[in-house]
């Protein structure tokens, strides 16, 4: 109805929260595009497989007042709730996979979360169910929902976050500083510093300072999870600088809780020499 009554607010933004395309007319929900005119999708649900007994065609199991669907794909939680995990290849944003704590591996696939989906129903208690559908409904306002965080959110977490961690993108990390030393290195692993070299943005260096990596094939690289705190090493000549960078830090940050950053994802590095193998 809003579609078809002038109005001096034009907000590209209407049915549930998703973007209308003035070229196509269509609204964008990552997934598949929707027809306002005739209330019709173009495409079915690419998870229709899990709901044999739904209609492809659905959207939100009918029920789009309570609930949301932001773009096809899924986080993770528990039977009781909570967020357990992120799939390395999506991140935050997207429907929810369940299962149990133990199943769980964050370095799974989508494909692995698959195997392992328990699907919403495994939710027995309306504690679990509240508690689910809070988290849910608040994921994308947290800051790793567009899986990169900046100074100013690190530090907000570590002040609110109640140590609860976080989870960032690899790809979104800038890495252009590091090299592929080619396949030799395969299953090596290496710490850098962010600030000094690893990164060229300012940002990254301080909000990851070291992080450490393991060398994967085709000049691909992971990072293992880091934890944003700022806790003192002794002082000798390797930590002397890393100290320094801590002290900085925790004058800006205040008080607050450390907390796990972990990074899903993987980077292809720049090899050193052309056509290095």
């Amino acid at each position: 109805m809003v579609d078809e009554h002038a109005t001096t607010y034009e907000n590209p933004f209407k049915f549930s929260g998703k973007e209308l395309d003035d070229i196509t007319g269509l609204y964008d929900h990552g997934a598949r595009s929707r027809d306002p005119k005739v209330t019709m999708w173009y495409g079915v649900d690419p998870l229709f497989e899990k709901y044999p007994d739904m209609s492809p065609y659905v959207y939100c199991a009918g029920n789009p007042v309570n609930l949301v669907d932001p773009d096809g794909r899924r986080p993770i939680y528990d039977p009781d709730g909570n967020l357990i995990g992120v799939t390395e290849d999506s991140g935050l944003q997207g429907d929810a996979f369940f299962m149990n704590e133990e199943d769980y591996n964050p370095k799974m696939t989508e494909e692995d979360a698959q195997k392992k989906d328990l699907g919403i129903d495994c939710l027995k208690t309306e504690e679990s169910q509240i508690k689910y559908k809070e988290s849910f409904d608040n994921l994308k306002n947290r800051p790793d929902w567009d899986g990169y965080l900046t100074l100013e959110e690190a530090n907000d977490w570590y002040k609110s976050g109640n140590g609860k961690p976080l989870y960032v993108s690899l790809n979104k990390i800038d890495l252009s500083g590091l090299v592929s030393l080619g396949e030799d290195f395969i299953g090596e692993k290496y710490s850098f510093n962010l600030l000094f070299g690893a990164s060229h943005n300012t940002n990254d260096g301080l909000v990851y300072g070291n992080l450490t990596f393991k060398r994967y094939s085709n000049h691909t690289c992971r990072a293992f999870s880091d934890t944003y705190d700022f806790d003192m090493k002794s002082w000798s000549t390797k930590t002397f600088i890393r100290n320094i960078e801590t002290l900085i830090g925790k004058h800006y940050a205040g008080n607050g809780t450390g907390y796990k950053i972990h990074i899903y994802g993987i980077k292809t590095l720049k090899p050193k020499h052309h056509g290095l193998k």
